[in-house]
C-alpha cells in the first residue's frame, strides 16, 4: 500500500505537474520591463516572479491558494519590493492590502483565465484589473486555443479520446495520467490527473475544471471593459494563429 508519506497533496501535485508553458517566463519578462509596478493574478507559488522581480520595479503577486502563497512569500522574503497575498481574483477585496493603488502591467499568466469559472466571472476579474491598470497600462494573458476544438464538436465531431499513455514522467519514475470530458455546449473541460510511482501505485490525484472561452468572446470581454485590444499571438514568441498554434497571447492597454 502506498503510505500517507507517498501521497501528494492537491497543492504538491498542482506545483509538480504544471510548471508551465516553453517561453512564458521570458515572454513575461519582456511585456513587462520597464514597468515600475506589476500585478501578477493567479501567481501560485511564485514561478513567474523570478522573472519579473527586478531592483526598480513593485511587484504584486495573488493567489487563492494559500500554500502556494506561503511558499512565495519565503522564497521572496528578502526582496523589498516584492508581496505576495492571499485572495481572490474575483471579488478583489484583497485590493487594501496591495502596495500601489494603480499598476503598469496586470498578467494573468498559464490558462487563469479558463479557471474563472466562464464568462462572467472573466467579465468580473477583467473589470477589477482594468480598473487597477494606470494611464497606458496594459492587460497580458495566455490561454489554449479552443476555436477549431469548438468548431469540430459543434459540428458534431466526437471529442478526442484518451490513448491511455501517460502524459508525463517525474525523474522518481512517477507516471501522470490524464482523463479529460469535454461538454463543449456549455464550454467546459474536467480533467483528472492520477500519478502512479513505479511500483503501479496510485500516489496523487487532482481534479479540474476550465471554462474555456472562445477568441472571439475574449476579445468582447476586453473590449466591454474599455481596453484596446493589442493583438493576438500563436506561440509567445510572436508566431501568427494558425492550425498549428498551442498557446494563444492576447494584449490589451487602458486608453
Amino acid at each position: 500500500m502506498t503510505s500517507p508519506a507517498d501521497t501528494l497533496s492537491k497543492s504538491e501535485f498542482y506545483r509538480k505537474l504544471h510548471t508551465g508553458n516553453s517561453g512564458d517566463a521570458d515572454f513575461y519578462q519582456r511585456v513587462t520591463k520597464g514597468a515600475a509596478r506589476i500585478l501578477e493574478l493567479g501567481c501560485g507559488w511564485g514561478r513567474l516572479a523570478s522573472a519579473l522581480l527586478n531592483e526598480e520595479s513593485h511587484y504584486s503577486g495573488v493567489d487563492l491558494n494559500e500554500d502556494f502563497v506561503e511558499l512565495a512569500r519565503k522564497e521572496y522574503s528578502s526582496h523589498p519590493k516584492a508581496q505576495f497575498i492571499t485572495g481572490d481574483i474575483l471579488d478583489f477585496s484583497f485590493t487594501k492590502y496591495l502596495s500601489q493603488s494603480q499598476y503598469d502591467r496586470v498578467i494573468l499568466p498559464y490558462n487563469t483565465v479558463y479557471a474563472l469559472g466562464g464568462k462572467k466571472n472573466v467579465l468580473r476579474c477583467f473589470t477589477h484589473a482594468a480598473n487597477l491598470l494606470a494611464p497606458q497600462g496594459e492587460l497580458w494573458f495566455d490561454v489554449y486555443p479552443v476555436d477549431e476544438m469548438q468548431r469540430a464538436l459543434d459540428c458534431g465531431e466526437e471529442a478526442p479520446e484518451d490513448d491511455g499513455e501517460p502524459v508525463a514522467e517525474w525523474n522518481d519514475g512517477t507516471l501522470i495520467y490524464e482523463r479529460s470530458e469535454i461538454d463543449h455546449k456549455n464550454q467546459e473541460v474536467s480533467v483528472t490527473y492520477e500519478a502512479r510511482n513505479t511500483r503501479n501505485q496510485k500516489t496523487g490525484r487532482l481534479p479540474m475544471k476550465h471554462n474555456y472561452l472562445l477568441t472571439e468572446e475574449l476579445l468582447q470581454l476586453i473590449e466591454k471593459v474599455n481596453l484596446k485590444p493589442l493583438g493576438q499571438w500563436g506561440s509567445f514568441a510572436g508566431a501568427p494563429l494558425d492550425e498549428d498554434t498551442e498557446q494563444v497571447i492576447f494584449g490589451a492597454s487602458r486608453q
